[in-house]
């Protein structure tokens, strides 16, 4: 079951970003629409779900994910800003995608052309 906002700390990055909404939920992490303080922009930040904090392999692959799109560079890739842990818990910190996600695109618009 995916954490709720009051399960989730709301504040990462020793302070730098706040948590603000619950944009979905998998598995083994739930993505955010959070503020970047420091800045006073609007992020996305995957985080790690505390049962998966403890799981080496599971950090090790959120890991894996944000390497392998921070060497992507392309208009439909989310960027990687930074990656980091707090309490154990992994997180990865994105542009916040102005148009909503995949999921929603295909909700609403049906499938991509190839």
């Amino acid at each position: 079951m995916p954490e709720t906002d009051q399960d989730a700390a709301r504040i990462l990055g020793g302070g730098r970003y706040r948590l603000e909404e619950e944009l979905g939920a998998g598995a083994t992490a739930t993505v955010w629409r959070a503020t970047d303080t420091t800045l006073g922009v609007s992020r996305a930040i995957k985080l790690l779900h505390r049962r998966a904090a403890g799981n080496a392999s599971l950090r090790r692959r959120l890991l894996a994910e944000a390497r392998a799109m921070a060497r992507l560079e392309h208009p439909h890739v989310l960027r990687v800003l930074d990656i980091a842990t707090e309490g154990g818990r992994a997180y990865v910190v994105m542009p916040l995608a102005s148009h909503g996600s995949v999921a929603d695109y295909l909700d609403a618009d049906g499938p991509l052309p190839p």
